[in-house]
C-alpha cells in the first residue's frame, strides 16, 4: 500500500533541521503519489504553530511507458517576513521525463 516515513531533515546550523512525516505510494504502480508534512525545528516547543510554520507538499507521477513519465509537484510553505509574520508561498512544477539507456 506504500510507505510512511518519520524523520529529521536538515542542515548543519542551529535549529536548521525540520521534523517530517511522509507517505509514498508503492513504487510498482503506474500512478504514484506522495504527501509530506514538515515542521521546522524551533527553539521553544511552547510556540509551535502547526500550519503557520509548516511546509505541505504533494507529488504525483504517471508512467506512460517504461521510458516516459509525467510528473507534478506542489508545495505550500510559510516563510517568516521582516515584520515577524508568516507569509504563505505556493510553488507548482510539472514536467515530462524521458529515459533512454545507451549500451556500452
Amino acid at each position: 500500500a506504500g510507505d510512511v516515513t518519520l524523520g529529521v531533515a536538515g542542515g548543519s546550523g542551529s535549529f536548521d533541521e525540520a521534523i517530517f512525516v511522509q507517505y509514498a505510494s508503492a513504487p510498482y504502480y503506474p500512478v504514484r503519489f506522495a504527501l509530506r508534512y514538515e515542521l521546522p525545528w524551533i527553539a521553544s516547543w511552547q510556540r509551535v504553530h502547526l500550519f503557520e510554520q509548516a511546509a505541505l507538499s504533494a507529488e504525483m507521477q504517471v508512467s506512460i511507458t517504461p521510458w516516459l513519465s509525467a510528473w507534478a509537484h506542489g508545495q505550500r510553505q510559510w516563510r517568516q517576513s521582516a515584520q515577524n509574520t508568516f507569509v504563505p508561498e505556493t510553488s507548482v512544477q510539472a514536467g515530462i521525463t524521458f529515459y533512454y539507456a545507451l549500451r556500452r
